[in-house]
Order: C-alpha cells, then structure tokens, then sequence
C-alpha cells in the first residue's frame, strides 16, 4: 500500500489507467512525465541563492571597472551588453 501512495502522490507520474479487479489488487497504468525534471537529494536553495548572488556582485565589480562603456540589463538571467 506504501507504494501505490508513493506512485499515487509523485509529481513525475501520469497515471494512464486504474483498475480494481478485486478488493486487494490494483493494476496501475502509468508514465513518466516528459516535462518533469527530478530533484536531487542533496539541493539546497539557500546556497543556490547565496551563490548566484555573490556571481552577480563579482560580475557588477568588473562591469563598474568598464564605467560607461557598459550597459546591464536585469533579466531572469543577467546579461551584459559592452560597446
């Protein structure tokens, strides 16, 4: 029954088909999901965050080095454009 809760409840699954043929017994259908991108065990956001801060600070370091030369625009990713 563990299983079938763990199958039932993953966000990486598609469940194609259930039956019961009796009262115990369950046949499950499923797939995997195309879009899902598993997690690993060992991710940390608070890390993930201090880092990709600390990138963005290093990178405003060197773009104040170029002064007006350089224009930056603020993107879900940042990106940098130098004339």
């Amino acid at each position: 029954m563990k299983e079938l809760y763990e199958l039932l409840t993953s966000p990486s699954t598609e469940f194609i088909n259930l039956i019961y043929p009796i009262d115990d017994v369950v046949w499950v259908s499923w797939r995997q999901c195309e879009n899902y991108i598993a997690e690993g065990k060992n991710v940390n956001v608070a890390v993930a965050a201090y880092v990709t801060t600390q990138a963005q600070l290093k990178l405003y370091e060197y773009l104040s080095e170029l002064g007006a030369a350089c224009t930056v625009i603020q993107t879900v990713l940042s990106s940098s454009k130098c004339v």
